[in-house]
């Protein structure tokens, strides 16, 4: 009986003492964890808040120069002439002699082949030029008093180019004076998905005076394909939509490209949500509250501490600690979102605090967050 005594000894101290390993190991990490939340805005960089004032300064700066660059449209709307190209199809007229009318598409090599004049070499000149050049040619020898119109009815250099959100993107003629609203509405219109920002990039042209035109760089904005060289006029399209301000209804030029990104995604996550997952923003700016109702709220017992997530131009992150009830008693952090900004939800209770702990020290070392233990359900999954 001793001896059976004994081997119960050696076999239950080892036990003993793993378990003892154990919870002074999860006393440490459960004082980690607390020291964490205490005192997390010492590890955390704080994001600011969504800042009214500042925004409106933004809007002000970019509504001024849409005014600005109204003007300076006004003035090239009377002075722009399409200077004709290779591939460009004509239509010419002889009233006196239909047999001259042709329907013809210029060579390669820039001319047209017109009876009985032989072949003309039209690349450069407009529309009106060419006019007078045949009135001239036929009067006389061929025609007492000829009248003649030249159209030029197909134009690659008369298009416009639309890509993004739209619901027909791609090179669309462009034909008369247009505005943007004219040009979106010839299209069908933006997708469900379209942010609420255009960018037109515009090719520079004879005028001196558009060098000094208000211009945004698409690559920072992280507009996906853009050129880094790429220049282009910002247009809020909420303001022109909404708010019928007709400032932003500028006048579209042949060359001029129109982007219209998607409004992006936010990724709602964390062990304290109902439904993790990606959901859309839309064009009308969605904020915090809105995002996390989408997402079915959040869990019985979940950390009332938010994580919002958000990063900078240069791919470092932001972060900021929401109280989830005090923005919904006031309203406070109530943030509006950004694409590609992150919506942490912890669990709750000192469990919460240990699992969401490997995701704070993340968190607080600029590392990218992660998280173990409890799973979610929903689009995305956690």
């Amino acid at each position: 009986m001793s001896h059976g005594n004994i081997q119960e000894g050696h076999t239950s101290c080892p036990s003993a003492k793993r378990l003892g390993r154990l919870a002074v190991l999860l006393i440490v990490l459960f004082s980690i964890s607390c020291l964490l939340q205490g005192c997390s805005n010492a590890v955390l960089k704080g994001a600011l808040p969504y800042d009214p004032a500042e925004a409106e300064k933004l809007y002000i700066a970019a509504f001024e120069r849409v005014k600005g660059l109204q003007t300076l449209d006004e003035g090239a709307s009377s002075s722009f002439v399409h200077r004709i190209a290779q591939s460009d199809v004509l239509e010419i007229k002889v009233f006196e002699n239909e047999n001259m009318s042709i329907r013809t598409r210029v060579d390669s090599d820039g001319s047209i082949s017109f009876s009985p004049l032989g072949k003309i070499q039209v690349k450069g000149t407009t529309a009106k030029s060419l006019e007078d050049y045949l009135k001239a040619k036929l009067r006389g020898s061929y025609i007492p008093d000829p009248h003649v119109t030249v159209l030029v009815d197909e134009s690659s250099a008369l298009n416009v180019m639309v890509i993004g959100s739209v619901n027909n993107p791609g090179s669309h003629p462009l034909w008369g004076e247009k505005r943007l609203l004219d040009v979106l509405g010839m299209i069908g219109g933006l997708t469900a998905t379209a942010g609420n920002t255009a960018f037109v990039t515009r090719k520079p042209v004879a005028n001196e005076t558009r060098k000094d035109l208000p211009r945004t760089d698409l690559y920072s904005l992280g507009v996906p394909g853009s050129n880094p060289n790429a220049q282009a006029i910002m247009i809020r399209l909420d303001k022109l939509f909404l708010e019928s301000e007709a400032e932003w209804n500028i006048r579209i030029f042949p060359g001029d490209s129109i982007t219209i990104p998607s409004a992006g995604y936010v990724h709602v996550t964390g062990p304290g949500i109902k439904k993790p997952g990606m959901y859309p923003l839309s064009f009308v700016p969605k904020t915090l509250t809105q995002v996390l109702d989408e997402a079915y709220g959040l869990r019985a017992g979940a950390n009332k501490t938010l994580m919002l997530v958000r990063k900078n131009g240069d791919n470092s992150n932001d972060f900021m600690k929401v109280d989830y009830k005090e923005m919904l008693k006031n309203g406070e952090d109530n943030v509006l979102l950004r694409p590609d900004d992150r919506i942490v939800v912890y669990a709750g209770g000192p469990l919460g605090k240990l699992i969401g702990l490997p995701s704070r020290l993340s968190l607080g070392l600029g590392m990218a967050p992660f998280t173990v233990g409890l799973q979610g359900g929903g689009p995305g999954g956690y």
